[in-house]
């Protein structure tokens, strides 16, 4: 999938912190990206000294990002995506247990039987039908029409996944028992404003799950700017586990775990991008190819994980009361 250039993206929004921690002590234009899967060139990113989070600035403005993501072209890149992967992970047996073991389990064992919970930019709702299958009241939201009627059509989601954003979707105060938003995170200009929505939508003590790239990866140590998750304007923050945990302690979420994805794929793509090689038209030219490139990437994903270098990672976090924090910070501050 190519980048979409029908609707022009002005990067004219300069922040002057870091959207993980706040701080303002930035390192700024480490690198600028080059064209790949979903991303533009020459885009400047920035890196908090504080915390190590890498991010787009200047961001985009929030009109520019929306015509991108509602673009035709977008719309159609994302329907050819989705069925070629993400309603797979339903049906196929391989994709079935690794998703079972990956993205069900770690959630379900802080889960009660029944809870009510919602998945945040569900895509086509594969998500929502493996919770819906284990009982749970399950739903979702995304902005995509064509992942939405995707999952409707295939995986029978008709009445429980919807078109919406994460602000008319995540509306319902002290509704939810948990929350779960699969690599949504990375893509929002404002994630302190999503992390204070989901908040008010959980009931007290409720989850929140967040799935995200990270920069404290092999991948990203070695490749930096070619690491394959640097995609603006689809991604515009590259959390480190620093980051991630100071931005949700503020925003008032205590972390129960941080879980490391096994599989991230991708290894020989950031390669092939950083050395300007179409790793698709050798795939063309020799039949075993995409074999080699397979267990290249499994090889150097058990090496990742081994290392606790993964370069994307789950993190199950629960809501906590807002003065008991404060106090809890107030006792290390002073």
């Amino acid at each position: 999938m190519e980048p979409c250039n029908s609707h022009p993206i002005n990067f004219d929004q300069r922040v002057s912190s870091c959207p993980a921690c706040a701080s303002e002590n930035i390192q700024h234009s480490v690198f600028k990206s080059i064209a790949g899967f979903m991303s533009l060139p020459d885009v400047t990113h920035d890196k908090c000294l504080d915390c190590s989070t890498v991010f787009v600035n200047p961001r985009p403005s929030r009109f520019d990002l929306e015509q991108f993501y509602i673009s035709q072209e977008m719309e159609t890149k994302v329907t050819n995506e989705i069925i070629q992967s993400s309603v797979s992970r339903y049906f196929e047996a391989e994709k079935r247990l690794y998703f079972i073991e990956n993205r069900v389990k770690p959630i379900t064992k802080y889960l009660h039987p029944r809870a009510k919970l919602v998945d945040a930019g569900c895509g086509s709702g594969v998500f929502v039908r493996f919770m819906r299958d284990c009982g749970y009241d399950a739903i979702g939201f995304d902005l995509s029409p064509s992942s939405v009627e995707i999952g409707r059509k295939y995986l029978n989601l008709d009445d429980y996944i919807r078109l919406s954003d994460y602000q008319e979707g995540l509306s319902n105060t002290s509704t939810y028992d948990a929350i779960t938003a699969w690599t949504v995170i990375e893509h929002l200009i404002e994630p302190t404003d999503f992390l204070r929505q989901c908040y008010q939508a959980l009931k007290p003590k409720g989850l929140l799950l967040l799935e995200f790239p990270t920069v404290d990866s092999l991948l990203y140590e070695e490749l930096e700017y070619a690491f394959f998750w640097v995609m603006p304007p689809y991604h515009l923050t590259l959390f480190s586990k620093s980051g991630i945990q100071k931005l949700l302690s503020r925003e008032n979420f205590e972390i129960l775990e941080i879980y490391p994805m096994p599989k991230n794929w991708y290894f020989s793509d950031s390669v092939a991008r950083k050395l300007g090689i179409s790793l698709s038209s050798i795939v063309e030219s020799h039949p075993r190819a995409k074999e080699i490139f397979r267990e290249i990437d499994e090889i150097f994903d058990k090496i990742a994980l081994k290392q606790d270098k993964s370069s994307s990672i789950q993190v199950i976090c629960r809501k906590i009361d807002r003065m008991q924090n404060a106090k809890s910070r107030s006792s290390v501050l002073f």
